[in-house]
């Protein structure tokens, strides 16, 4: 069962559809939190790619750790080659297992309405934002709390009601 957040969460959505067309496994479910509607979100801005391949990488800061994270231009030729592959959307739409999208109502990384994308994409799906709720649920690196975030708690609350239901 993959648990995932941003990037990932459409990385896992292909996944799923990938190992039932090629390999005939399933995954049993999937939980995704903090959705990504499209992998190529951040790849808009027409200068941006100009420059990124002028100079092979650009860097994305973390804004809850501050680290500079080098994205290489290969990632992007190689996406482009396989967009078809790689459509989010697609492979969302013709998920046939249940689907739950829960997002942080104050996500300041990922809008809310990536994940309202993903459950326009599969209308049975169950979306749940929130509310108050950030990037990571109110979360911190290292972790150093005794018990886990009132947001983090929701997410953990939500997804177990949600697999109860599954079985």
């Amino acid at each position: 069962m993959p648990l995932d957040k941003a990037r990932g969460t459409s990385i896992a959505g292909l996944y799923e559809r990938r190992a039932t067309q090629y390999s005939g496994k399933r995954v049993h479910f999937i939980s995704r939190y903090l959705v990504r509607e499209a992998l190529a979100y951040a790849w808009q801005d027409p200068k941006l790619l100009q420059e990124w391949e002028r100079q092979g990488v650009y860097h994305v800061l973390n804004g809850r750790t501050g680290q500079r994270m080098p994205i290489y231009y290969q990632m992007y030729r190689d996406f482009m080659a396989k967009r078809e592959a790689l459509d989010v959307g697609q492979a969302i739409r013709s998920l046939d297992k249940p689907l739950l999208i829960i997002h942080g109502g104050e996500d300041p990384s990922v809008p809310v309405e990536a994940a309202r994308q993903l459950h326009r994409w599969k209308p049975d799906s169950k979306l749940h934002v929130i509310k108050g709720g950030n990037h990571v649920f109110g979360g911190s690196h290292p972790c150093e709390a005794g018990t886990l975030p009132e947001h983090a708690g929701e997410l953990v609350e939500t997804s177990l009601n949600f697999l109860k239901k599954l079985t």
